[in-house]
Order: structure tokens, then sequence, then C-alpha cells
């Protein structure tokens, strides 16, 4: 029962059990309950009780000790006896009638109001078991038409009926996919194997010592560094400009440093920041230039199991090799990926001066360690066949 409620009705009486003594009694009628004070036994004791309409047997006017009554019958649990019953009578009303009638009225009421609820319940059942229906039928129907079984996928982000992956399809492209079923909302980027630049693991794992007092710090604390992966799904996919790791880069706190303040109740812990992940370098044809994205740290086993070629140790090697095969002809600049495959130039023969510009290149990077003896003794025989 709810104590706060409005009193809806109220009826009292005083009754003279003898001469001199003179018992008062009361109903107060609630909306869902009814609190009486009565007798029971007609030795002068009055009892008093909250009664749920849900626990109310019967309301009667009747005689009870030669004398005009409201009686009362109501379940009354006892630790022995759960139908246990007890009977409570009402004397001297004014008006017994009319204290019964309201009684009644209330309780029909009570129960009225409960059934709306329990419909209003069923009818909200029904609706989000309809809501979770569909979700279910749009995000499995968008995620098989994505996704089949042997398709290698890696999970950013998963609730009921919502995900945020990334997917390795035939053609090897790295492919970023959200699906929303509640909300009906499909979103796919995709980057083509061609355009992927390299992958590779960045920062780091630090720890940090901090001395806390009950409301203040002493000696700074450093704090931060963070990425929400569930601003993925929120964000959207946005491949264009930059594609669904934007809503990473915006999710990305930096480390902030707390100013140092002092305080007598101190005490000290360490706290270990990560701030790991991986970046991805693509070329953006909307751009027209390479771009950097930053994805969970997790990643990186995916990338590196199904596109382990384009990790960056791998790649920064093969580039080298590229640089040297270059050098002679100038193209050291990386070049973004093409549409169409370019044609073989055609060599032309130096001059003195270009080749002096050339023998001084391959001189600074011999001597920087980027090529090889070997590497080294083939470049300077292309550079010589070129005058």
């Amino acid at each position: 029962m709810d104590k706060t409620e409005k009193c809806q009705q109220m009826f009292s009486s005083e009754y003279k059990i003898s001469f001199f003594k003179t018992v008062k009694m009361h109903v107060y009628i609630y909306a869902s309950y009814i609190q009486c004070e009565g007798i029971k036994n007609f030795d002068g004791t009055t009892y008093t009780y909250d009664i749920d309409f849900e626990d109310l047997c019967s309301v009667d006017i009747s005689t009870a000790n030669g004398q005009k009554s409201l009686t009362i019958e109501f379940k009354s649990p006892s630790l022995f006896d759960s139908d246990n019953k007890s009977v409570l009578y009402i004397l001297g009303l004014s008006d017994f009638e009319k204290c019964q009638r309201l009684i009644l009225h209330y309780k029909d009421l009570h129960f009225h109001f409960i059934e709306q609820q329990k419909q209003i319940k069923i009818e909200r059942e029904e609706k989000t078991k309809h809501k979770e229906m569909e979700a279910k039928e749009f995000f499995d129907e968008c995620y098989r038409f994505h996704v089949s079984e042997n398709t290698p996928t890696f999970q950013i982000f998963s609730e009921k009926n919502k995900v945020v992956l990334i997917y390795i399809d035939n053609h090897k492209a790295l492919n970023f996919l959200k699906i929303d079923g509640y909300e009906k909302n499909e979103d796919v980027g995709m980057i083509p194997y061609d355009s992927i630049h390299y992958y590779e693991k960045a920062g780091s794992v630090h720890y940090v010592s901090e001395t806390n007092g009950s409301y203040s710090s002493f000696g700074g604390s450093l704090t931060g560094a963070t990425f929400s992966k569930k601003a993925a799904l929120f964000h959207g996919i946005m491949f264009g400009p930059i594609g669904m790791a934007a809503a990473t880069l915006m999710s990305y706190k930096p480390s902030q440093q707390k100013q140092s303040e002092t305080h007598f109740d101190l005490s000290s812990e360490t706290k270990r920041i990560d701030e790991r992940n991986v970046i991805l370098n693509f070329y953006s044809d909307e751009r027209k230039q390479y771009v950097d994205i930053e994805l969970p740290q997790d990643t990186y086993n995916f990338l590196q199991t199904y596109l382990p070629d384009k990790r960056y140790s791998i790649v920064t090697e093969l580039e080298k090799h590229t640089a040297v095969q270059n050098i002679a002809q100038g193209t050291a600049r990386l070049d973004a990926p093409a549409d169409t495959p370019k044609l073989p130039k055609e060599k032309t023969k130096l001059s003195i001066d270009e080749f002096k510009e050339k023998v001084e290149k391959l001189k600074i990077m011999y001597e920087a360690g980027m090529l090889t003896d070997v590497e080294f003794a083939n470049a300077k025989t292309e550079l010589l066949s070129s005058i």
C-alpha cells in the first residue's frame, strides 16, 4: 500500500462500552486500501488495521452484541496460517450505508485500475515483442547480405540486434559495417585493398603514481587517453571524407595533467594507462592524399592474420627496394593508387648535373644505412647505365 495516497473519505464515531468508558472508532478510505480502527472482542480494546482491497473479504452491516455494526472481514495472514481471517466491528457510525457503499465503490475502482494496468502491460509487452522481431529481421537480413559463414570478421561493438564490425571481402578489401536493427539503419564503408598503405601499432602502456586525499590529489595525476568504441555505432560510418574511424577519432580523449593539491589525509595508488591502438594508413580518393585513422588495438591481430602483406614492416621493406630501383629515374615519391596501370617510362639519358644529384642522393641513402652493399652496387650500376 502507498502511504502517500490522499484520503478519499473519512468516517468517525464514539461508542460507549460502559458507563465509564467510551472508545473512538474510524474508517479512512483510500484509493487502494482502507484504514480501520474498531473492536474485535467487545472488551473495550480497539485495533487499527491497514487493509488492502486485495485482502478485503466482505463489508456488511449487521448486529454485533446487540448493536448495529459495520462488520469488516479481511485476510490477516499469520506465520502459522496463511488463510487466517479477522473480523473488525465499527460501531456508532452516523451513516453505515454510505460508509459501506463508498468502501465497495473504491474497491471496484481499484480493481478496475489494476485490470487496466495489466492490459497496458500486455499491450506494451506485445509492442516490444513486435519491435524486437522487426529489429531482428532487419539485422539478420543486413548481416547475411554482407557477411557469409566464412567471411573473416572482427567485432568492434556488439549489442542485441546492433553491431559495428570490420570484415574482409573476397577482393581483400577492408569493410566497415554498422547495423542498428531498432533504428533500421545500415551503414557500410570500404577501403579497397590497393588503397591500403599499411597498418601499425601505436601508443604504449605506462603507469603513474597518484597520491590521493579525501577530497583532493597531491602531486597531480595523469588521466584520460581513452576512446569510446560506442562512438562508431552512434556517430555512424562516414566513409567520405574519412570514414567510420572518424567517429573513433572524435571520441579519443588525450591525456590531461591535473593540478597538484595538498591534503593531510593521503593515500597512494598506481594507475595503469593504456594508450595503445592501431593506425591504418590508406589513400583517400576524396581527399586525394593518404589518411591515418585510429582503430582499437585488438584489430592488429585480425589485420595481421588476413592482410599480412600490409603490415608496416613489410610495406616499408618493399618501398625501400622500390626506392632503390627508382632512384635513377627520380621517382622516390610514393605514388597514389591509380585507376589504370601506368606504362613503363622510356629511359632517357641524364645530364651531368642530374647524374651528380642522383649520385649524391645514392651516397646519402647508403651512408644512412637505408641500402645494403648489394643494393648499393645494383643502384650504382643502373645509374651508370643512364649516362
